[in-house]
């Protein structure tokens, strides 16, 4: 989870009419990948042993059958090929494009302050949108481009890549587990960021949504 401390506003918001621009509304789940497995050291080869995890936690993630709840993800409206809102937000989040590529970001105006420079969630994507930051004092803190959506307009679908993983911590006695989703594409590069007794299983895909006006 990250841990905001502070935001701020880089420049005034325009204002938008919600209903004006062609709509997009989420519809289903598509492309997904094989299960990984990952510890610190990278990914775990041993045949079979991804598939058994997923099965064991089975009940954490997704198929093409499945609903994709979340808040976040329920419409969404292009105003242009450069800028989109986000209307499953109160008030409408609204996003311009920054880089262009296989999925293209699309970004807000603010920045967020984030004292967790570890944070798993953010180094697990292949697409960044933090800078570090070092005080003079000495103190590293990430700065966040917030809030920041990665999507690829084809036809008349957005097609949103989604990275679902656990990480499950096993000690003597001791079992922790955790599950979250990002919107991103996975890099493994980010396992570095695993403790030494974590294990990590992931599965990607994407959520497409589309056009409904």
């Amino acid at each position: 989870m990250l841990f905001v401390v502070a935001a701020c506003s880089k420049n005034e918001q325009e204002q938008y009419t919600p209903t004006q621009h062609p709509q997009y509304q989420n519809s289903h789940l598509s492309q997904f990948g094989a299960y990984k497995l990952y510890t610190v050291s990278g990914e775990v080869w041993v045949p079979g042993l991804a598939q058994q995890y997923a099965s064991e936690f089975g009940q954490y993630f997704y198929d093409e059958s499945s609903t994709f709840e979340d808040p976040a993800f329920r419409t969404f409206q292009m105003v242009s090929e450069d800028s989109a809102l986000n209307t499953s937000t109160v008030p409408v989040g609204e996003l311009k494009r920054r880089t262009s590529g296989t999925y293209d970001q699309f970004s807000g105006h603010w920045w967020n302050l984030v004292n967790d420079t570890n944070t798993l969630s953010l180094h697990i994507g292949k697409y960044k949108f933090h800078k570090t930051v070092t005080t003079p004092g000495g103190f590293t803190y990430l700065d966040l481009e917030s809030p920041t959506f990665f999507f690829k307009k084809r036809g008349d679908t957005l097609y949103f890549p989604m990275v679902r993983y656990i990480t499950i911590s096993r000690r003597p006695g001791i079992t922790s587990f955790s599950a979250d989703r990002i919107n991103n594409v996975f890099d493994p590069a980010g396992v570095r960021k695993l403790g030494p007794n974590d294990t990590l299983l992931v599965q990607t895909f994407e959520m497409a949504m589309k056009r409904v006006n």
